[in-house]
């Protein structure tokens, strides 16, 4: 069996090889650099002419409309025995993580937008300053109803 896993992993390597040096196309964006912010991860919402318990409101509604939403569980076959086990676990545990993040803010993104919210990117320190605070949701509201952010609009 560890012979086959073996034969199998070298024609992956092999068949791959030809591609990893392969340049990429004139038109590919970018790649992100590490400490740049990711500003479909990083963003909150405003609406300046808003009263601050009305936006309380709002935020609240909203984030109990997303909070139950879930990256659907792919099925596995567990065909590599107990180490392709726990490696497709560990896998699909990470991009469970990343699609549930990613569809909650999808959804805030509806939610607010349904309201009149324009959507802003904020810094990453100041975005992880807000959420992780014991008064969250008092922070969110704030920023909501504030002056317009003079940070880079996103659209919805």
């Amino acid at each position: 069996m560890r012979g086959y896993v073996r034969a199998c992993a070298i024609v992956a390597l092999l068949a791959a090889a030809p591609y990893a040096h392969a340049e990429q196309p004139a038109s590919a964006p970018p790649a992100a650099t590490e400490n740049e912010d990711d500003p479909s991860k990083f963003f909150w919402f405003n609406k300046s002419d808003t009263p601050v318990d009305v936006a309380r409101t709002d935020i609240s509604y909203c984030l109990a409309q997303v909070s139950s939403v879930r990256a659907m569980q792919r099925p596995d076959s567990y065909s590599g025995g107990l180490i392709g086990a726990l490696v497709s676990g560990i896998i699909n545990g990470i991009t469970e993580g990343v699609e549930s993040r990613r569809m909650r803010d999808a959804g805030m993104r509806k939610c607010m937008g349904l309201y009149g919210y324009a959507r802003f990117q904020v810094p990453e320190p100041q975005w992880n300053e807000m959420m992780r605070a014991s008064d969250a949701l008092d922070r969110l509201a704030v920023y909501a109803t504030g002056p317009v952010p003079v940070t880079e609009r996103l659209d919805p």
